[in-house]
């Protein structure tokens, strides 16, 4: 559970802290939408934030929507809300 700026609670499904930075997944069902990629990126923005305020400004964040059902991993880019197309898991 992260604390989102406004006080909230935020809950990505996955969120790993590794020695480069941190990932974050999303798991999803059915057809892809604009609205799971901007869920995700709320919480790439979040986790960016927390790098930024620590000694680690040169951390990478990624994330990704993984859809389940379709077997597809599509990986969102922080500075967009665009997707990226991603290939069969």
């Amino acid at each position: 559970t992260l604390l989102a700026e406004d006080g909230g609670f935020l809950r990505p499904d996955l969120l790993a802290f590794h020695k480069h930075g941190a990932t974050v997944l999303e798991f999803k069902t059915g057809a892809a939408s604009p609205d799971h990629a901007k869920q995700l990126l709320g919480y790439l923005r979040l986790v960016q934030a927390l790098f930024a305020a620590g000694d680690d400004k040169g951390a990478t964040v990624t994330g990704a929507l993984v859809y389940l059902d379709r077997r597809v991993i599509e990986p969102v880019c922080a500075g967009s809300v665009a997707l990226k197309t991603g290939g069969a898991a």
